[in-house]
């Protein structure tokens, strides 16, 4: 599932390439996914419209068609996905085990600050790595995430990581204290 970073990234790819183009074909391999929001015939829709600026709204790209309808897929998501998740608590020295509720006004503060800032370094890696092929996934500079049994960029500490529910959790037992097991 792509993440912002990645999003941002495919937006930026698809803003130079179709915004105000017209659309001379088209077709709905999968209807599920791809569908008009102004009528149910998605290929008489949009054939013979132009693209406008493509924007991102949480985990949805959409497409506006000149003059005034808009392709989106499914329902409005906004959201962080797991892997900047872990990141974003690494950078904020919060364990991903700790419940909201327990958390201090300050470690609260700490996570909100590493949002924007593991957000923006990651959508400048990926616009640096994915483009031309839009469909690769860039992960390998994440701090944490995925990097089980590897030493902790911060503190030299191994990385630990479980995958609950085929979620996959990753974090720094030294840096971001309070694991699994109540103290």
């Amino acid at each position: 599932m792509p993440e912002i970073p990645d999003l941002e990234v495919v937006k930026d790819f698809l803003n130079e390439r179709i915004a105000g183009r017209e659309i001379v074909r088209a077709e709905a391999r999968r209807p599920r996914i791809a569908r008009s929001l102004a009528a149910d015939d998605f290929v008489a829709d949009v054939t013979g419209h132009t693209f406008g600026k493509v924007p991102r709204l949480g985990k949805d790209l959409l497409f506006p068609l000149n003059p005034d309808r808009v392709l989106a897929r499914g329902k409005f998501l906004s959201g962080i996905g797991n892997a900047y998740v872990d990141d974003i608590l690494w950078a904020a020295r919060v364990s991903p085990f700790r419940k909201r509720k327990d958390l201090s006004d300050e470690e609260l503060r700490k996570v909100y600050d590493a949002v924007p800032e593991v957000l923006q370094e990651a959508i400048d890696v990926v616009r640096e790595r994915m483009p031309p092929d839009i469909h690769r996934e860039v992960r390998h500079f994440l701090k944490v995430h995925r990097k089980a049994s590897e030493p902790c960029p911060r503190c030299g500490a191994i990385v630990s990581e479980i995958t609950p529910n085929q979620r996959i959790t990753s974090w720094c037992r030294s840096c971001q204290p309070g694991g699994l097991i109540k103290d």
